[in-house]
C-alpha cells in the first residue's frame, strides 16, 4: 500500500491527484469500488465461472457487450493481466533454470517459450476479463458504466490506472522475482 501511494504521489500531479480524489468521493465511484471488492473475492471468481454463459448471453449485443472494448482499452485489464502472469512466468523460469543448470534448457530458452505463448495466453485472459466485467459491473445501469469508462478515460483516471497497475504488477512479481534470484544464487554455478 505504501509503495502504491508513494508511485501515486511521485507520478501524478496535483491537479490529477485532486481530480482522482474527486471522483472517488462520487456515489458512482463508490458503487463502482463496492462492485470490484466484491468481485475480487475468490467465492466471486467462483461465481463469475459458473454464471459467465448466462451473463454472457444475457448481455449479448448489448451496449454493456459493445463497451467492454473501450473499458478494457482504459482499465488496462486484459494487457496488465498478461503483462502480470508473464512476468510471474519469467520469475519461476529464473527459479527453473537455477535448479536445472546446465542439464535444462536454460533461461532465454524459457523466456522464448513463454513470450511465444503471449498471445494465446491474451485470448484466455481477455474471455476472463469479459467474463469478470459482466459479472462486476452488472448492477450498474449503462449510463453509469458509460461514466466510469468516461472517467478512466480521463488523463487523470489513465494516468491513476497505470501507475496503480504498474505498482500493483509490481508487489505481485518483486517476490516472485527475489526468490528466482535467490535459488540462483544459491544454486547456481559458483
Amino acid at each position: 500500500e505504501a509503495a502504491l501511494v508513494a508511485d501515486l504521489s511521485s507520478a501524478m500531479s496535483d491537479d490529477q491527484l485532486k481530480t482522482v480524489g474527486r471522483w472517488y468521493e462520487t456515489p458512482l465511484a463508490n458503487k463502482v469500488s463496492r462492485a470490484e471488492i466484491q468481485a475480487s473475492s475468490p467465492q466471486a471468481w467462483q461465481k463469475i465461472q459458473q454464471g459467465a454463459s448466462d451473463l454472457q448471453a444475457r448481455f449479448k449485443g448489448s451496449e454493456r457487450a459493445a463497451l467492454f472494448t473501450r473499458f478494457d482499452r482504459a482499465a488496462r485489464a486484459t494487457e496488465s493481466a498478461v503483462d502480470t502472469t508473464v512476468a510471474v512466468q519469467l520469475g519461476l523460469a529464473t527459479a527453473i533454470s537455477a535448479f536445472q543448470g546446465d542439464s535444462g534448457p536454460g533461461f532465454d530458452k524459457l523466456k522464448q517459450m513463454i513470450e511465444s505463448q503471449r498471445e494465446q495466453m491474451r485470448a484466455v485472459v481477455a474471455q476472463q476479463v469479459y467474463d469478470a466485467y459482466l459479472y462486476t459491473y452488472q448492477d450498474l445501469s449503462t449510463d453509469e458504466l458509460k461514466d466510469y469508462i468516461g472517467f478512466l478515460e480521463t488523463d487523470a483516471g489513465a494516468t491513476f490506472t497505470r501507475v496503480a497497475t504498474a505498482s500493483i504488477q509490481d508487489s505481485i512479481t518483486r517476490p516472485v522475482e527475489a526468490v528466482g534470484r535467490q535459488l540462483v544464487r544459491f544454486l547456481g554455478p559458483s
